[in-house]
């Protein structure tokens, strides 16, 4: 209250505006046209809380579509141009921010002799729009000459001000923000995010949702379809349909409504700029997912210059109907791209591509021109004639190929590419994605044994398909993971150079993914069981092996269901679901075995097998599988089944249980030290090392029992993986500064389970994972 009265005394005081700073100034002006105050009785400028609502975005103010610049004065350093400068160079950087208003009138005022300036920054959009890359710091702004009839008014106090030059209701307050290179960005991601914030359930992330809302607006349509590239005689359907929609989107309610109108011929050339920045945030995840690293670009472009230098006199068509933005091809040669032919599937992959080759290649598919580019208006699927795996698609590039091959009969035929590497129906690979079959994989379904499994892969169809359209002789410059080739599914090419690239600069996890030169056999002659590929990490080079027998091919006694006690799933590939040895009724999937005493030893082999880890990319699970092919060597070697049915016994990587199941019946876990697994170990076969593993389990058991004897279920069975979840407990408290802490409730337990687990590592590396190669279950 006190506060508040002196305040209310010093109303009448006048302001020494000689006496304080620009910047103190500049808030007693605020705080007076807020609060009626300048000050307060002692003279201190009010709280920020009274003028922080204007003096925003780094500006003396903003209030009501005018933008403050204050001075003090002017002199021969601080001059009218230089102000003026300053507060344009703020309506500059707002339009490259994108999503801060432009003020429309600017507001140049003095403090010491109350002279203002007001200018419509209508008259200057030229250099709030032009040069649209330079980001100018206001301070540093050159002077910008007044137009003419702008004169000074005076000022009496700060609410005369803001009454004199605030725009009425009907005066136009804001300009428009123009689209650029700047704010693009900032604009796409706002328009999602409104987008999103509007619609309750899912909403559209594509590109075309964008594109359609900046249009609306848009004054002047007859001008639009006169620049679109569309013929008054020829597309009169055409037009007459892109007239209705442009009128229809200019019904609807704008998202971006602060933003100019644009049409797609004046946008696709920041589209092509920004092809990785529009659309939303989950479209745009999808589409980074499939790039080529420019290293790795280069290594590809080697391999098809090694084509063209080997074949001086052939004619060469090389085609890569999933080209994207271009990446494979960018830098080279003119001589080589005209004999590209370019296609892509997705509109800002399309937009980029066309932009880049244009008038390089010798063709793009889809066309590229204007009338092209406003199919995205009259939601015709352009971009639909794009997809490689469709019947018409593969229909077109068979006639297209036929007319090629008869022009010249001794050419040769390259497929360049780095097809996508994802299962498609399995809709595995993130949000949005709906399960489709495409025109190839219904193709394979019909006609090829090859498993679901395998034919499920995008990349698998790409690669079938182009094999397809290959003799003897053509060739295949190829980036994709190699199980294609080493589950021999596609076994016609002969095997020319080759380099093992690293997933994780593809922006995904480590992993190995060949760049591979084949060739296409002559018909009735066989491929090649071995290739070698450089790496970047060494000199040496890396072997990977075709596989003749799946996991499928293990030969392993049949148990009935009802005589198991665990159930092992096993896939062909190291992959985190579907390899797994357990009791319980979870995470099975792949190939099945019911398991008991009978086959128990096999089993644990195959256990140990699915616990494979590799060490780098260039031997991991992209590159190495399962294989059966050596099983019966595996099968006689006694000691290494008794040493893969020990490490099983105490691994955590068995994961059976002893728990009541619904009907109240106990069920064991028999696959652990006490149960009835173990009869099978022989130990006359144990040595120390073996002994070793079995005397830190002793010590294991005698700790859990002198801490934890009232937990322990008599009737149990304990394997590792239990005695983690059950007495490797955690403890929770809070400190006195009210910070969370844990740690292990039993020290000596998680002391002597960490001493297992490394024990079984070692025991794995010397004994397990030497014989799973000898014997080529790692392949």
């Amino acid at each position: 209250m006190e506060r508040e009265r002196e305040r209310e005394s010093s109303q009448n005081q006048e302001f020494n505006w000689q006496e304080y700073s620009e910047l103190e100034c500049q808030r007693a002006f605020w705080s007076f046209y807020e609060k009626n105050v300048y000050e307060d009785s002692t003279h201190k400028i009010l709280d920020q809380a009274y003028y922080e609502k204007y003096i925003i975005n780094g500006t003396d103010g903003i209030n009501e579509g005018v933008l403050y610049e204050f001075k003090k004065k002017f002199d021969q350093f601080q001059t009218l141009e230089k102000a003026l400068g300053e507060a344009l160079s703020y309506l500059k950087n707002f339009n490259n921010n994108g999503l801060i208003r432009i003020p429309r009138w600017i507001c140049i005022a003095t403090f010491t002799d109350h002279k203002y300036w007001l200018i419509d920054a209508k008259n200057y959009e030229n250099f709030i729009y032009e040069n649209n890359t330079l980001n100018i710091a206001p301070s540093s702004a050159k002077p910008v000459v007044l137009k003419e009839n702008e004169q000074s008014l005076e000022w009496l106090n700060p609410k005369d001000l803001v009454l004199k030059i605030t725009p009425s209701k009907n005066d136009e307050k804001y300009l428009l923000t123009k689209l650029n290179i700047n704010n693009f960005h900032n604009i796409n991601d706002k328009f999602y995010e409104k987008l999103e914030l509007e619609n309750d359930s899912t909403f559209a992330q594509t590109p075309d949702v964008f594109i359609k809302d900046l249009f609306k607006g848009m004054k002047d349509i007859e001008k639009c379809v006169e620049n679109s590239g569309l013929n008054v005689q020829n597309d009169f359907n055409k037009i007459k349909k892109l007239k209705s929609a442009l009128m229809q989107l200019n019904q609807e309610k704008k998202i971006l409504y602060w933003v100019e109108p644009i049409f797609i011929n004046d946008l696709k050339e920041i589209i092509a700029e920004k092809w990785d920045h529009v659309g939303g945030k989950d479209y745009r995840k999808d589409r980074g997912a499939f790039f080529t690293p420019k290293e790795y670009a280069k290594i590809m472009q080697t391999y098809l210059k090694n084509i063209f230098n080997e074949n001086p006199d052939k004619e060469i068509l090389v085609i890569d109907r999933c080209a994207g933005t271009g990446q494979l091809e960018y830098n080279l040669p003119k001589d080589i791209l005209k004999c590209f032919v370019l296609n892509t599937y997705e509109f800002c992959e399309w937009v980029n591509l066309g932009s880049k080759f244009q008038n390089k290649v010798r063709m793009l598919k889809p066309p590229y021109t204007n009338a092209q580019l406003i199919d995205v208006y009259i939601d015709e699927n352009l971009m639909e004639n794009g997809n490689a795996l469709t019947e018409e698609f593969n229909s077109w590039l068979k006639k297209y190929i036929d007319n090629w091959r008869n022009q010249f009969p001794n050419g040769k035929i390259v497929f360049f590419e780095n097809p996508p590497f994802r299962d498609e129906t399995a809709n595995s690979h993130g949000n949005g994605h709906s399960i489709t079959k495409s025109y190839i994989y219904n193709k394979l379904k019909e006609e090829t044994k090859i498993a679901d499994g395998t034919i499920r892969d995008l990349s698998f169809q790409f690669i079938w398909s182009a094999n397809q359209f290959l003799n003897a002789d053509d060739e295949y410059c190829l980036i994709s993971p190699i199980k294609y080739w080493k589950w021999r599914d596609i076994n016609s090419f002969n095997f020319i150079e080759g380099f093992l690239s690293n997933r994780k600069k593809y922006n995904a996890t480590e992993g190995g993914i060949p760049i591979i030169r084949w060739k296409k056999n002559f018909p009735n002659s066989y491929g090649c069981s071995s290739i070698f590929l450089s790496n970047e990490l060494d000199d040496k080079k890396i072997e990977i092996k075709q596989i003749n027998k799946r996991v499928n091919e293990f030969n392993i006694p049949i148990v009935k269901k009802d005589a198991s006690y665990a159930i092992l799933s096993v896939g062909n590939m190291f992959v985190h679901n579907g390899n797994i040895l357990t009791n319980l009724n979870k995470g099975i999937s792949n190939k099945k075995f019911y398991v008991s005493n009978e086959n128990i030893l096999q089993i644990s082999v195959l256990n140990a097998l699915n616990a494979w880890k590799g060490k780098d990319y260039r031997r991991d699970a992209l590159t190495i599988m399962k294989s059966a092919d050596k099983q019966d060597s595996a099968w006689k070697d006694i000691e290494f089944l008794n040493d893969c049915l020990l490490w099983t016994l105490l691994t955590d990587k068995t994961e059976c249980f002893s728990y009541w199941n619904d009907s109240n019946e106990l069920i064991l876990n028999e696959i652990c030290y006490d149960g009835k697994a173990i009869e099978k170990l022989d130990k006359n076969l144990l040595d120390n090392d073996h002994k070793e593993l079995i005397k830190i389990w002793n010590q294991l058991n005698k700790k859990i029992v002198e801490n934890c004897k009232s937990k322990i279920l008599p009737k149990f069975n304990y394997g590792l993986k239990q005695i983690m979840n059950d007495f490797n407990t955690k403890k929770v408290w809070t400190t006195r500064f009210g910070k969370k802490q844990e740690d292990y409730e039993f020290p000596e337990i998680n002391s002597s389970i960490k001493t297992l687990k490394t024990k079984l590592n070692d025991f794995y590396d010397k004994y397990i994972y030497p014989k799973l190669e000898k014997y080529e279950l790692l392949k």
